[in-house]
């Protein structure tokens, strides 16, 4: 590590004295001179802060950088992604192949168009997409194939253009980490392929804005992207506000506020002028941690093709474990102790909800043995659930109820149901039956927020039109209509007939409640929901009968309201 010299402390991790930086160094701190700063001020002064002149001068230096046909400057790379996956019409019933090694936003934005993320595996080397496996994983519905430059060692461009170009797909690339590498000398996101390249600005990258990114494509492709960027609008306001210009305008479609300001543009353009030289300071450095880490048995290094010019954006060490006798937290510790900052990339993306299965694992086998011991039969129930777009699948979840009894049985219990047995009883209020749906999170189908996915009989009788505008998110299983339901659901269901009492009166609200959180939905809101969730769990295994109604309430009698619907009880 390069920097302040160290200097002999006590470390509490290590029980002796150990070299330590006298000053912490940070895992990606920006490097941020005097000229950015007075453009910024300039644009600052100038008569105009949002999207104008500077970021218009941002896109053309950029694309004229990388040699690229073009560059459109959006808000994040998150917004590059899903405005190229839009732009290219990627949607329901489509597959989109990218990896398991990158950012949850990689898999997010092909979430938000509605299609489904096919994880592969990487390359051990490189750690970006196998070639092979994208292969193997093409099936007629996938649209496009996304690829990470992880780290800022480009992917293997040659064999994943020639299966796109074969199968008919479109490449998309992720460069988040891959400003400014190279892959047979040609700078990534240029060339004349024009095929959508997505580039990050945010804090810690080797270029920053503070927040922002880029779309490089070929111009066709980016004057709809433009569109799609800023409201589905035909011109933006500096084309409508500037000297001569007109302030009529059409909304061409559904779009997205996804544009960047002068303001960022401003530091990008010193930045970007700055790029060949902060590269050049990178490549020392990593010169020298290659140096010194060579001939350490614990260490394995980052490789670099002959073929790629790497980024370094990150400079990625995997550990040995088998030739250490701590494992990769404390390893993380250790270097802490030291002053030295560092981070893991990534959590595999199928690992997230896999880490919460794992975490619940104990507790899961203790049910099962109280499931089996109280009432003979399997221990998981599978019900079929009607999900995101409208689409089926099956939800997993602990039995709570006896075998036996009719097929045409209803699929609403009631308080005092006697198909569910006591350790049935406790599990539903713990919420505990609903664990194995981390399952459902993990393969795709629910998330841990979003309204509770129905039985098809139920959607099928009750479901009114606009009930269905639920659908537009993925189920999961914390929502303010089923926050509702477990707070004031039984006082609303007729045991003699749960099935239409649920229909009838406590579905309308728990729908529209549903739909306040679909018009709402951010990460904010879902993290108050998540809280919201715990509390009520809680409150109510320590003896709590009486809850406050659901702040969405009225904002759910408007929506009934406007749609006719008069059947909440509340």
């Amino acid at each position: 590590m390069v920097g302040a010299p160290a200097v002999p402390v006590g470390s509490p991790g290590v029980g002796g004295t150990v070299p330590r930086r006298s000053e912490f160094l940070p895992f990606a701190p920006p490097s941020i001179g005097e000229e950015e700063i007075a453009e910024v001020v300039n644009t600052l002064r100038s008569s105009w802060i949002t999207t104008g002149p500077k970021t218009r001068a941002f896109e053309s230096d950029f694309a004229a950088y990388l040699q690229a046909p073009g560059a459109l400057a959006v808000s994040s790379c998150t917004a590059a992604l899903h405005t190229a996956l839009v732009t290219s019409r990627v949607g329901p019933g489509d597959e989109v192949i990218t990896t398991p090694m990158t950012f949850a936003a990689s898999v997010n934005v092909i979430e938000h168009v509605g299609a489904r993320p096919v994880l592969v595996d990487v390359e051990p080397d490189t750690l970006n997409l196998d070639p092979r496996a994208v292969e193997a994983a093409i099936t007629p519905r996938t649209r496009a194939i996304l690829a990470v430059h992880y780290a800022g060692h480009p992917a293997d461009l040659d064999a994943l253009c020639a299966i796109a170009d074969a199968r008919g797909c479109l490449l998309i690339e992720d460069a988040a980490h891959a400003l400014p590498a190279r892959y047979r000398g040609r700078p990534i996101g240029g060339g004349p392929r024009g095929n959508p390249v997505a580039f990050s600005f945010y804090a810690t990258k080797n270029l920053t804005t503070a927040e922002g990114g880029m779309l490089t494509a070929a111009p066709e492709f980016l004057a709809q992207a433009r569109i799609v960027g800023l409201h589905g609008m035909s011109r933006d306001a500096w084309t409508r506000y500037d000297k001569g210009g007109s302030w009529f305008y059409e909304v061409l479609l559904p779009g997205f506020k996804y544009n960047m300001t002068d303001i960022q543009a401003a530091l990008g353009l010193w930045q970007l002028r700055k790029l060949a030289r902060f590269q050049q300071r990178r490549a020392e450095i990593v010169a020298q941690y290659h140096s010194a880490f060579a001939e350490e048995p614990a260490l394995e290094l980052p490789v670099t093709r002959a073929e790629v010019d790497h980024a370094w954006h990150l400079y990625v060490l995997r550990l040995r474990l088998e030739a250490l006798t701590i494992d990769r937290n404390r390893f993380i510790q250790e270097l802490a102790a030291r002053n030295i900052g560092t981070s893991v990339h990534f959590i595999p993306i199928h690992l997230l909800a896999g880490l919460a299965l794992l975490a619940v694992a104990p507790l899961l086998a203790l049910l099962a043995i109280g499931i089996r011991l109280a009432a003979p039969g399997p221990v998981f129930y599978r019900a079929q659930r009607i999900g995101q777009h409208r689409r089926p699948f099956t939800m997993y979840k602990l039995r709570t109820m006896r075998i036996g009894g009719s097929a045409s049985a209803s699929v609403i219990t009631a308080n005092g149901d006697p198909r569910v047995f006591p350790l049935g009883r406790l599990m539903r209020q713990a919420k505990f039956d609903e664990l194995p749906q981390l399952f459902n999170i993990l393969r795709g189908e629910m998330s841990i927020v979003g309204p509770r996915p129905e039985d098809p009989r139920m959607v099928e009788r009750f479901y009114a039109p606009f009930h269905y505008n639920s659908l537009a998110v993925p189920p999961g299983l914390t929502s303010p209509g089923s926050i509702y339901a477990y707070t004031h659901g039984e006082a609303q269901l007729d045991p003699r007939d749960a099935e239409r009492s649920y229909g009838e009166r406590l579905l309308p609200i728990k729908m529209a409640l549903d739909l306040v959180y679909v018009r709402h939905v951010s990460v904010g809101y879902d993290i108050a929901l998540i809280g919201r969730t715990i509390w009520m769990l809680a409150t109510a295994l320590f003896g709590r009968r009486t809850f406050p109604l659901p702040r969405e309430l009225p904002e759910a009698q408007r929506i009934m309201q406007l749609a006719g619907d008069t059947r909440m009880t509340a």
